[in-house]
């Protein structure tokens, strides 16, 4: 059975490519660039890890994530701008599995992909420790200022 992935991003360019490096790589893709289309896809197509891009769902991310654990434990992967490192935190408390930085370096997301595949990695609920991290932050940002 082909590995299957959903594709939630932004950009229309950034999907193009991404379908085509999986694709490639004998991934079967589909990908949208809307959040509501993302969760039907989620419950119809059943795949087995969905990339989600932060600039398009902003904080719509925390909720798609929670209605997916939800339901399922599809491993979801975080696509986020370098400088929004509290935001990929945030969905890593929520319940993500692994983020990485745009740009996409497609050699690392291959590498990722390749990892959720062979069960290399577990989900980050397993963390409770670093999961309360973005929680710590938040209060010694508070305490500091």
């Amino acid at each position: 059975m082909q590995y299957k992935i959903l594709a939630l991003v932004g950009k229309p360019f950034l999907l193009d490519l991404m379908k085509i490096v999986l694709q490639a790589n004998g991934y079967s893709v589909q990908g949208t660039l809307n959040y509501e289309i993302a969760i039907d896809l989620t419950e119809s197509w059943k795949p087995n890890l969905i990339f989600l891009d932060l600039n398009i769902t902003g904080r719509n991310a925390l909720r798609f994530i929670e209605a997916i654990q939800m339901s399922s434990s599809i491993p979801i992967l975080i696509l986020t701008a370098m400088d929004s490192n509290f935001n990929a935190l945030e969905c890593l408390d929520a319940g993500a599995s692994d983020c990485i930085s745009k740009p996409v370096s497609f050699s690392e997301l291959l590498a990722k992909v390749n990892t959720f595949e062979h069960g290399l990695t577990f989900p980050s609920y397993q963390y409770p420790i670093a999961r309360s991290i973005p929680r710590q932050m938040s209060l010694l940002k508070n305490f500091t200022t």
